[in-house]
């Protein structure tokens, strides 16, 4: 099962496993190329006709969250920690949110959510939010 909080890593291992650019996936999928750019990014998200194709291209159901969902999320104890290192890291660099939201692909506005732990952050999210604080990114045992 993908959600939409994973579809973006998702994606990315898809094409990666396939061999496959953003412009084939996009093609095998009948998207536009930012469209697929956009999903990988998570700055949207499939809609019901396209969303088929990519869960049978991925294997799997894509489970979309209601619009409530955000507002009940949960962070992990991960998702936590990486904001913490991430509000330490911003300080101590001198870097504004703007730049870690572009960094990481998302907006101003989201990435402030994820900060405060109302948004998910994925893990490709966080590892490219950590690598632009200049942290060494997603350390996993």
């Amino acid at each position: 099962m993908v959600t939409d909080a994973t579809l973006p890593d998702a994606l990315i291992a898809y094409r990666s496993e396939q061999n496959l650019t953003q412009a084939q996936l996009a093609n095998e999928l009948g998207v536009s190329l930012r469209t697929i750019g956009n999903w990988e990014l998570g700055r949207s998200m499939p809609q019901a006709a396209a969303r088929r194709r990519v869960e049978a291209a991925l294997g799997g159901e894509l489970v979309m969250r209601d619009a409530n969902a955000e507002a009940s999320f949960e962070p992990t104890a991960i998702e936590l920690k990486v904001a913490e290192t991430l509000r330490v890291e911003m300080a101590r660099n001198m870097l504004n949110q703007d730049e870690i939201a572009q960094a990481v692909g998302v907006s101003q506005s989201q990435f402030s959510k994820m900060l405060r732990g109302l948004r998910p952050m994925t893990v490709g999210q966080a590892d490219r939010a950590l690598r632009a604080v200049g942290h060494e990114g997603m350390v996993l045992p």
